[in-house]
């Protein structure tokens, strides 16, 4: 009997039996980063030398997940954990989990970089806010939102190590229009129902790395991501350089 309570309540989202957990930088913490990344690494390099992996990745991830966050939608309104209009998506990677499909299945290209780049962004931020960690146990719903924010930056990943997408001049100006559009949606969400979605009223992490408003640091996080995102590039673009002026010689 013990066991089934246990069970309903990992099911249900029951917090009540459950004790504080380790937090940020705890071992569940760093085992999860250190997956998250390896996950995220190997897909990188695979999907540039496989694009058929690379077009899988990406189908599968946009089939699987609206499907998962609408199910959890359901879910969290019959359970009583959210009011249906509060299970809405407000949150970035929530967000991301419908966009993300929507523009891949309507080949919308010129949104792919903007898209993809959030998709990456709230994929990794989300293991640093430490939602996970609150707790000593994984619930139903923690384990469907770990695996939800890998999906999201393995379509990110594989979509740009296949090439189907680059940063432009001409493109990159919808990324900060899209983050406007996207932070006026959550604070709309944050007004009615006294939450804090994308974590624009209190700071969801432990620490500050900018003096100043928090948000700062998010924006630091942010262009570290692109950052990464593009080194295997400049990497190799120096690589050939220097291999071409090696030739000449």
């Amino acid at each position: 009997m013990m066991m089934l309570n246990a069970f309903i309540d990992w099911f249900t989202g029951n917090r009540e039996n459950h004790l504080p957990g380790g937090g940020l930088f705890s071992i569940l913490h760093i085992i999860l980063i250190i997956l998250f990344f390896a996950i995220i690494i190997f897909n990188f390099i695979y999907s540039k030398k496989n694009n058929k992996y690379a077009d899988k990745v990406v189908l599968i991830c946009c089939i699987v997940m609206p499907i998962s966050r609408f199910i959890r939608m359901i879910m969290e309104v019959c359970f009583g954990l959210k009011q249906p209009l509060e299970a809405l998506p407000f949150h970035l990677c929530h967000i991301m989990s419908f966009v993300i499909p929507l523009v891949y299945f309507t080949k919308w290209k010129k949104a792919f970089p903007c898209v993809m780049f959030y998709g990456m962004l709230g994929g990794t931020m989300t293991f640093l806010f430490g939602d996970y960690y609150a707790y000593n146990v994984l619930n139903f719903y923690d384990i469907e939102s770990i695996i939800l924010h890998v999906m999201l930056a393995m379509t990110a990943t594989s979509s740009f190590a296949k090439g189907d997408f680059k940063f432009t001049v001409y493109n990159i100006h919808y990324i900060p229009i899209f983050m406007l559009i996207l932070a006026c949606w959550a604070e709309f969400g944050n007004t009615i129902f006294g939450t804090n979605f994308m974590y624009i009223r209190e700071n969801g992490l432990p620490f500050k790395l900018l003096p100043g408003h928090f948000l700062f640091t998010y924006i630091l996080i942010a262009f570290v991501i692109f950052f990464l995102m593009y080194l295997p590039f400049i990497i190799k673009h120096f690589k050939n350089k220097k291999e071409i002026k090696n030739s000449a010689e």
